[in-house]
């Protein structure tokens, strides 16, 4: 994977310095691509402009991984939706986070939030597009310091799923098939 390629509000100089030679590079490897949209970013328009860049550096965009669209989309359905039309893949992976950040005036959604917007993709043709993950990054993330762990997508969100109607093979699919897709080099 090349990435997490971050990209800020607006996109720096070398941000698209970075975005085209990732582009490049991709090209000719194949290897998918991780970009991590800026925590302003809350619409496909937003997003829009970093994917622009790669696609025009030759990136194909069904190798393309948009990080935490769970955390930035929250509950705007075209947006997943224009950027799974795309090609790309849409990254839920900040299961188990739902804190309020003051300094940002931002708040995760919270996960049946996350599983409602899921059901409605996979219901509408795109179990194809999505990856569900954590992203446990911080020792409170841990089961030890009282977060939710490594198993919390399997012993949590896994059932949820299940109740609100998305079958077992989009789930294996969206946690197993993507990522098999997406990890190996294709050229």
């Amino acid at each position: 994977m090349l990435g997490e390629i971050g990209t800020s509000e607006p996109l720096s100089p070398t941000e698209r310095v970075v975005l085209e030679a990732t582009g490049r590079v991709q090209a000719e490897t194949g290897t998918a691509i991780v970009m991590h949209p800026d925590a302003t970013h809350q619409s496909f328009e937003q997003i829009a402009p970093a994917l622009n860049i790669l696609a025009n550096a030759g990136a194909d965009l069904e190798r393309v991984v948009i990080s935490h669209c769970d955390d930035r989309l929250h509950q705007s359905y075209e947006s997943y939706a224009k950027l799974a039309a795309l090609g790309c893949t849409l990254a839920f992976d900040t299961f188990g986070k739902q804190s309020y950040y003051p300094t940002r005036g931002r708040q995760y959604p919270n996960d049946e939030q996350r599983v409602t917007t899921i059901t409605r993709l996979v219901e509408d043709g795109w179990a194809g597009s999505m990856t569900l993950s954590h992203d446990v990054c911080y020792k409170t993330d841990l089961t030890r310091w009282g977060g939710d762990g490594y198993g919390h997508i399997s012993r949590n969100i896994v059932p949820r799923l299940l109740r609100a109607g998305v079958s077992e093979a989009m789930i294996q699919q969206m946690m197993v098939e993507n990522p098999r897709r997406l990890l190996p080099l294709t050229r």
